[in-house]
C-alpha cells in the first residue's frame, strides 16, 4: 500500500518545483511584454485569474528571480513551497538587491524545516538585522497607519479588524484573554465566545472588572544602551526595531528583570528539585522556549503549560526535563503515544506512534550577529 503520507509530501515537493518553473515563464513573459502596458491584463485572461491576482504572481517572478535566487532555487529543489516564498519576497521587499544576498544568507538553510510563521519570523529578524536604519524608519511611518476597519461576513456576522502596533496589540489580546479565562470553569461558551464577547463589553462600556496585562520583550544590554543597534523580541509577536524596544523599556511601568546568555545567544541553565516550577524557573522555560514546543505549533509560551518531559519523580523538575505544550499538545503527550525527547543541546523530538520523528532546534533568545566573511 502507498504511505498516505510521503505521497502528499512528495506531492507538495512537485508542485513547489513546478511553481518555479512557472514563475521563471512569467518573468520571461514580464521582460518581454516590459513596454506593453496591457500584458498584465492579457495574462491574467489567459490564465483566467483576476488583475490583482496576476500582478502579485508576476511581482513575486520578478522578486524572486532577480533579487531572491536562493528563495527560487530552494522553490525550483521542491524543499520551500510557494506560499512561503511569496512571504518571503514580501518581507524583503524594502531591501535593496546587496541587502537581499545578506538577507539570503541570514536565513538559509534554518528555514527549511520551519512553518511559515516561524519563517516569518526569522525573515523580519534578518530584515533588522540587514537594514536596522531602515527597519526604525518604516516602524515610524507604519504607526501612521493603524486603523480600525469592518467587513461583513455570512450570517449575520461580521469582522472588526485593527491595525496597530504590535505591543498595544499584545497587550489588548492579554487583557482579553485574561479576561475570558477568568469567566469560571462553569461558562458554556468556548474560549473564543468568550474573547468575542469580553472585546464588546470592553468597547461598549458593559464590563467595569480591571485587570493588569503584561507585556514581555528581550533585548541586549548593549542595545538597551544604545551600542548597538540589533533588533529586540515581543514576546508572542517577535522582532521588533532597537528604537522601538528601547521605547517598551524605559516606559515608566517597566520592570526589568536580567538573564545570562551564552555565546550562542542561549540562555543560561538554572534548576530546582521539586514537583512544581516555581515562578523563577517557570519563567526561565518559557523565556527559552518562546511558543509550545511542538514543532509545527507556534502558541506563546506564556499560554501554554510547562511539562515534565520525563514524568516527576523519575524525572527532576529541572529546565532539562521540562517544554512547554499548549494545551492540546499536552494532552497529546500525555494520553496518546506520542514520545517528547530533549538533547543535550535543547532540540526536542516529538516521535509519533508510526515511529516519524519531527525535531523542534532551539533558538537563540538573542539573535548573534553571522561572524565576518
Amino acid at each position: 500500500a502507498v504511505d498516505a503520507g510521503r505521497f502528499i509530501a512528495a506531492a507538495d515537493q512537485l508542485q513547489a518545483m513546478v511553481q518555479a518553473q512557472k514563475l521563471r515563464a512569467m518573468q520571461r513573459y514580464r521582460t518581454a511584454a516590459a513596454d506593453d502596458e496591457w500584458a498584465q491584463d492579457e495574462l491574467a485572461m489567459r490564465r483566467n485569474v483576476s488583475l490583482s491576482r496576476s500582478g502579485q504572481d508576476l511581482a513575486l517572478a520578478e522578486a524572486l528571480c532577480e533579487r531572491l535566487p536562493r528563495t527560487l532555487a530552494a522553490l525550483s529543489a521542491g524543499v520551500l513551497d510557494e506560499s512561503k516564498a511569496r512571504r518571503l519576497a514580501h518581507i524583503a521587499g524594502p531591501l535593496s538587491l546587496a541587502q537581499c544576498a545578506d538577507f539570503e544568507a541570514r536565513i538559509y538553510p534554518k528555514i527549511f524545516d520551519k512553518t511559515p510563521s516561524q519563517v516569518a519570523r526569522l525573515a523580519r529578524t534578518a530584515v533588522i538585522q540587514v537594514d536596522p536604519d531602515g527597519a526604525e524608519t518604516r516602524a515610524r511611518l507604519a504607526t501612521r497607519c493603524r486603523k480600525v476597519e469592518r467587513h461583513p461576513a455570512e450570517d449575520g456576522m461580521a469582522w472588526l479588524h485593527a491595525f496597530a502596533p504590535a505591543e498595544r496589540v499584545q497587550a489588548a489580546y492579554s487583557r482579553i484573554d485574561t479576561l475570558a479565562r477568568g469567566l469560571g470553569a462553569d461558562d458554556a461558551r468556548s474560549m473564543d465566545e468568550r474573547r468575542a464577547d469580553v472585546l464588546f463589553d470592553l468597547i461598549l462600556g458593559t464590563r467595569q472588572r480591571s485587570v493588569v496585562t503584561h507585556v514581555y520583550v528581550t533585548l541586549t544590554a548593549e542595545t538597551l544602551l544604545g551600542l548597538d543597534n540589533l533588533p529586540g523580541t515581543l514576546r508572542g509577536y517577535g522582532p521588533l526595531p532597537a528604537e522601538r524596544i528601547r521605547e517598551l523599556a524605559f516606559d515608566l511601568k517597566s520592570v526589568w528583570s536580567g538573564v545570562l546568555v551564552d555565546d550562542g545567544g542561549y540562555p543560561k541553565k538554572i534548576a530546582e528539585n521539586r514537583y512544581r516550577f516555581s515562578g523563577r524557573l517557570a519563567e526561565y522555560i518559557r523565556l527559552r522556549d518562546g511558543t509550545c514546543t511542538y514543532p509545527a505549533c507556534t502558541r506563546p509560551a506564556d499560554k501554554a503549560d510547562i511539562d515534565h518531559i520525563i514524568p516527576y519523580p523519575r524525572g527532576q523538575t529541572t529546565a532539562d526535563n521540562a517544554a512547554t505544550e499548549c494545551r492540546r499538545h499536552h494532552r497529546l503527550k500525555t494520553h496518546t503515544a506520542w514520545a517528547v525527547h530533549r538533547t543535550r543541546d535543547g532540540t526536542i523530538t516529538w516521535r509519533s506512534p508510526n515511529g516519524r520523528a519531527y525535531a523542534r532546534e532551539p533558538d537563540p533568545l538573542i539573535e548573534p550577529e553571522p561572524p565576518p566573511f
